[in-house]
């Protein structure tokens, strides 16, 4: 059996990860038209808006870290924080949680963490309750997400033209939710990766 540190070791095995079977997330998607007007901006992600275009790099590294990093974060702080590209965030208290955060550090060759966070909760620190990371990378299209998890849906849009404002495309499985964001600024690429452990699909 391969320990963490192999798991992470430059990712080469297969993608670990394990999707709901596509009639299990087919009841949940949320299509443009459900979501209306708000969803606007998002539908364009991907399909030529302004910003940067994707160029040729290889994403594979990227997506494994990723998945490892999600089952990391469902296996509890400890576990996630040992391979959190973050190596000495700060401590943040809050009325009921604890971040960890930091930034500027590598993710995989190619690709840098900007600023990323570690939540978790206070009366249970083991307990991730989600970790998000912001990035400076190639640009990784929303057609690249979904060539990937073709079952991957809208689960967030944004409703202004905030620099913080994301839409996000999720999947689900085992380890719960992993969470691609596209921001209003620049909705052709990936800026924002955010894993919630235990996460289900919407109703």
């Amino acid at each position: 059996m391969l320990d963490r540190n192999d798991r992470h070791a430059v990712l080469k095995r297969p993608p670990r990860i394990v999707l709901y079977q596509e009639k299990h997330v087919r009841k949940n998607r949320i299509s443009c038209v459900a979501i209306g007007a708000f969803c606007l901006p998002l539908c364009a992600f991907g399909q030529g808006a302004a910003g940067s275009s994707e160029t040729a790099f290889d994403n594979e590294p990227f997506f494994q870290r990723i998945e490892a990093l999600a089952h990391d974060a469902a296996d509890g702080a400890e576990a996630l924080q040992e391979h959190w590209p973050i190596r000495a965030p700060a401590r943040e208290m809050r009325s009921n949680t604890v971040s960890y955060v930091g930034g500027g550090a590598p993710l995989v060759p190619g690709i840098d963490v900007r600023a990323s966070e570690i939540r978790v909760r206070r009366t249970d620190p083991s307990h991730v309750v989600v970790a998000n990371m912001q990035l400076s990378a190639p640009c990784i299209s929303l057609d690249t997400v979904r060539a990937r998890y073709p079952s991957a849906i809208v689960t967030g849009s944004p409703h202004n033209g905030s620099p913080d404002a994301y839409g996000t495309w999720s999947i689900f499985g085992p380890d719960g939710e992993i969470a691609f964001g596209f921001s209003y600024v620049n909705p052709k690429c990936v800026g924002r990766v955010t894993l919630v452990p235990g996460a289900s699909p919407p109703a």
